[in-house]
């Protein structure tokens, strides 16, 4: 720590109109960074800011405590700026680290507020909701709000009816929805579907969807035990442990769905669009969906999931030659990069329509 920057004037002015204890406060956030333990101070409000992790407090001080973000307190809200972002949130532990994944990680939002417990984000034309606190919340709007994963700027503007299925909170059926009679929903965590449905409403696309609280599965049998992880329920799994991750999840039992039952029951007699993320989950769905069911469909964007496992690998090829064989032209990212390390990006997109291009993440027509 350089003294230049425990003497800034303009940080300890800053200090001084959001901290009862001003020297205190900036003496604490400077040096906080060497330590383990987590530390509160006293706003001039009355209210106590609980910052119970070092990063929150570096961030603090590199972000908040600087003329440009403006900082004030009123009405019992935080507010200031980074770069081209408002935030407005309520004095929490849980809405400052929220705020500090969206400063990191979505520098493109124009705003960041509070929305009866949830953070709303605007990024460009787009708000969505997601949960105080939540570690994949932010990192699902970052993948289809700015990053496009699925394609969605390469598809038309009147498809019929889309099926997402492991839709999480909604988020790309609230932007594919604008192009699209009508969306069904499948989701099997309830809280996730009521994040769904706040985030269709901002959308204006409330009206055109439907839901579905399940899981995709081979049949509609059965149950599957799904681990879901607090902070992390875009990672939620009947596969894959990711505690070494996320902690320790609690285990619930799901009712499962076919996607011939799905169509049934939704009266889908063309998919125009399938999207599929569920963790691994997509294997069972598809190795027992019948050719006739299959051939309803007329793209699908899916995620695919390996999980290190010799056996997915070998399921995914498959897979693959399973919907060549049905009549898609397929294409998906290698989950190795050249050098032989996972690349994190694992990616399937398909189409039956004729000189469709089939458009990546990156951007690149395969």
């Amino acid at each position: 720590m350089r003294p230049t920057r425990i003497l800034s004037p303009s940080r300890f002015a800053m200090c001084r109109s959001l901290f009862k204890h001003p020297a205190r406060a900036m003496w604490n956030l400077a040096f906080m960074r060497h330590y383990t333990k987590s530390l509160e101070l006293e706003l001039s409000g009355g209210q106590v800011v609980r910052l119970q992790r070092p990063y929150l407090s570096h961030w603090f001080w590199d972000h908040v405590l600087t003329p440009n973000s403006c900082a004030r307190l009123q009405d019992r809200q935080l507010r200031f700026r980074i770069g081209n972002t408002d935030f407005d949130l309520p004095v929490s532990d849980e809405a400052i680290s929220t705020a500090t994944a969206v400063g990191q990680h979505l520098p493109s939002a124009t705003s960041v507020t509070w929305d009866e417990g949830l953070i709303r984000i605007a990024i460009a034309d787009q708000q969505v909701v997601v949960r105080a606190g939540s570690m994949t919340d932010w990192y699902v709007a970052n993948e289809i709000l700015v990053h496009d994963e699925y394609s969605l700027a390469s598809l038309p503007s009147n498809l019929d009816t889309v099926v997402d299925c492991g839709a999480n909170i909604g988020v790309f059926s609230a932007c594919v929805g604008a192009r699209a009679r009508r969306v069904v929903l499948l989701e099997p965590v309830a809280d996730n579907l009521r994040l769904a449905r706040k985030n269709l409403e901002l959308a204006g696309v409330r009206e055109k969807a439907s839901f579905e609280e399940a899981a995709l599965g081979a049949d509609s049998a059965g149950t599957l035990t799904l681990k879901v992880y607090k902070d992390a329920q875009g990672n939620n799994s009947a596969l894959a442990d990711h505690k070494d991750r996320f902690g320790e999840s609690e285990e619930i039992r799901v009712p499962t769905i076919s996607i011939e039952d799905l169509f049934r029951k939704h009266d889908v007699d063309v998919c125009d669009l399938l999207k599929c993320d569920i963790e691994g989950g997509e294997y069972d769905a598809f190795e027992n969906v019948p050719e006739s069911v299959l051939a309803r469909i007329q793209r699908i964007r899916m995620e695919y999931h390996l999980f290190d496992s010799p056996d997915l690998q070998e399921r995914f090829k498959n897979l693959r030659k399973r919907l060549e064989g049905s009549g898609f032209r397929v294409a998906a990212t290698d989950p190795l990069t050249p050098d032989g390390k996972p690349s994190g990006v694992t990616y399937l997109a398909a189409t039956r329509i004729p000189d469709e291009a089939l458009v990546m993440p990156t951007g690149q027509s395969l």
